[in-house]
């Protein structure tokens, strides 16, 4: 059985994957027994798909739990977990394919870090491409101005679209900037760490176009996360939301999808700037000097 640790030294103490494993281990044999599931596979970080960081947690999906026990296999799941460590599970199910072909080994991952960082934000796109979809299917079905069932559905997309951008942003943190900031303001010190270059490791990541559109959503995130939806009133938050000030153009297409573009142009900028990584390193083996 498992059983959370009291320790106070707990949080201080770093989990390493090894250990990490070992929990995962003892998650898997959690479900199988309680809660009946017939398979659960381990994936993500701690089976080496990234870089194991401070930040990690144990990602897992699972076949043959009923859907009405899942919600109670999670929360067993987090009961148990150490303090410093969290989990995520997924029903295998459920997954969209890009993860699900991930999880169940259909597609190889790349041994290079840089080629496994690429088709991890790969996937983490298509996500996002899936929000605005969302987005837009909503926005051109809602009533004007939206009810608040509609307005609390466009914030959560808006919260979640955010909340994936900022995941993508972690993980090239983790690869080359040596981790996410350790700072109570990390979610903002994280946004300007992403405008930055790093000389001789990687270009910026956004420009400042983007690192303005992005702070808004950020701000908005936080609203959203600390607020109640009676408070999410369309005249107040409507221009965050698809970032317009014409409040009378209520059918404009939201500017979410130029966002997009964007990120997908930047993701093509990034895979280009990845390949040159590759070949600098190459001819840096070969004993020659590179600035980048």
């Amino acid at each position: 059985m498992m059983t959370r640790s009291n320790s106070r030294t707990e949080k201080n103490h770093p989990i390493s994957q090894a250990e990490a494993w070992e929990i995962a281990q003892r998650c898997i044999a959690l479900l199988k027994e309680r809660f009946g599931a017939t398979r659960v596979i381990p994936f993500g970080s701690v089976v080496g798909e990234g870089i194991w960081h401070t930040g990690s947690d144990i990602d897992l999906a699972e076949e043959g739990i009923k859907p009405e026990e899942f919600f109670k296999a999670y929360s067993a799941l987090r009961k148990a977990m150490p303090r410093n460590l969290d989990v995520d599970l997924v029903a295998l199910e459920d997954a969209h394919p890009e993860m699900r072909a991930r999880i169940l080994g259909e597609v190889a991952m790349p041994a290079d870090p840089i080629l496994r960082l690429q088709s991890i934000i790969g996937d983490e796109i298509k996500s996002l491409a899936r929000i605005a979809a969302r987005m837009d299917e909503l926005d051109h079905q809602r009533a004007d101005p939206p009810t608040w069932v509609e307005m609390s559905a466009m914030a959560k997309l808006a919260h979640d679209f955010y909340s994936g951008t900022e995941s993508i942003f972690k993980r090239i943190a983790v690869q080359f900037d040596g981790g996410v900031p350790q700072t109570a303001a990390w979610h903002k010190d994280l946004l300007n760490q992403m405008n930055d270059a790093r000389a001789g490791v990687r270009p910026a990541v956004i420009n400042n176009h983007l690192w303005a559109l992005l702070d808004e959503y950020m701000d908005f995130r936080h609203f959203f996360r600390n607020a109640y939806s009676a408070e999410l009133e369309w005249n107040k938050f409507g221009c965050v939301i698809f970032h317009r000030r014409d409040y009378g153009s209520v059918r404009s297409a939201p500017s979410l999808k130029t966002f997009w573009r964007s990120r997908r142009r930047g993701h093509g900028e990034f895979q280009h700037r990845a390949r040159y990584d590759r070949e600098s390193h190459r001819t840096e083996r070969r004993g020659q000097d590179h600035v980048l």
